[in-house]
């Protein structure tokens, strides 16, 4: 006689286990990713970051050709060569020679000596030892100089002469002629000052405080 198969309560929950033990791994398996998918609402977006490196890059190149450009103008504008740097030079010394230039020195030394050869001076040197006139009509500036010679001394002397003005002694504004090294000056002294001058190869008028100083200048001009 067979026994029959009685189900009990036991069986019926070992069943049940069973039947959601499965359930579970087919949901495991069908996912296949669980753990590894974002989550949904997520705000990692990967097109947002590519987007943020090509435009930080546009700005990058934008600031860099900007700074770029302005060193291209600045180096435009520096000589970038001995010949340009000369050329720089000589230009600006163009312009010290221009005749309101000239004209402006002379006065300043003298404004005697500015009304009377002014427009017979091409160039004007201020050097240590002191100043040089390039003339253009020697015989001219020669007969003003010796006619002027003491109005020109009252400016360039002034100062010295001031020194005077409540003294009952009166500065001595004679030139006198001298020699030296086959140079012909002409020279007054009032007090400490001395005022020297001398024409050197009829192109030139040099003024200076002594004659050595004349002939440095003159040294100047010859080599």
């Amino acid at each position: 006689m067979a026994i029959p198969n009685i189900d009990t309560f036991e069986q019926d929950i070992r069943n049940e286990i069973k039947q959601k033990e499965a359930t579970i791994g087919d949901i495991a398996s069908a996912s296949g990713e669980i753990g590894n998918s974002s989550p949904r609402g997520s705000f990692s977006n990967p097109n947002s970051s590519s987007r943020f490196f090509i435009f930080g890059g546009i700005i990058f190149v934008l600031i860099f050709g900007g700074f770029s450009y302005l060193g291209y103008l600045y180096i435009k504008q520096q000589p970038t060569s001995k010949q340009k740097a000369s050329d720089l030079i000589n230009k600006q010394k163009s312009l010290e020679n221009t005749p309101e230039a000239i004209s402006q020195k002379i006065n300043n030394f003298s404004p005697v000596l500015g009304t009377g050869i002014s427009r017979f001076t091409t160039k004007v040197d201020e050097t240590p030892y002191g100043i040089i006139f390039s003339i253009n009509n020697y015989d001219y500036t020669f007969a003003f100089m010796i006619k002027m010679e003491t109005e020109v001394a009252k400016w360039v002397l002034s100062n010295e002469l001031k020194s005077y003005e409540n003294s009952t002694t009166t500065p001595n504004l004679t030139f006198t002629d001298d020699t030296k090294s086959n140079q012909n000056m002409r020279s007054v002294t009032v007090g400490s000052s001395t005022l020297v001058y001398a024409f050197i190869n009829d192109q030139y008028l040099a003024f200076a405080s002594s004659t050595d100083n004349i002939l440095k200048l003159r040294g100047t001009i010859i080599k």
